[in-house]
């Protein structure tokens, strides 16, 4: 999981902010394991009082390479770009 701290907090305590990234290769794992992944992190994020801000998921791709998974280079531009998000 990815997190950053909130700066806008007042209270002097921060918001972790932090976007889920899940995947499967498709010859080893089957669809319900995204879901699976999903839940794990939620569950854990609700645990920590994290604020999640953004899932993303590349079903069926190796984790060989970091370039062909689209989600993963979504999450990656996403963070680049859009820093109210975090």
């Amino acid at each position: 999981m990815q997190s950053a701290a909130d700066p806008g907090d007042t209270k002097g305590r921060s918001t972790t902010r932090v976007a889920l990234y899940v995947r499967y290769p498709s010859d080893h794992q089957r669809e319900a394991s995204i879901e699976d992944q999903l839940r794990l992190c939620r569950e854990q994020a609700r645990r920590e009082k994290w604020n999640v801000v953004a899932t993303y998921k590349d079903a069926g791709i190796s984790g060989s390479s970091m370039i062909l998974r689209p989600s993963i280079q979504m999450l990656l531009q996403d963070a680049q770009r859009d820093n109210s998000m975090w």
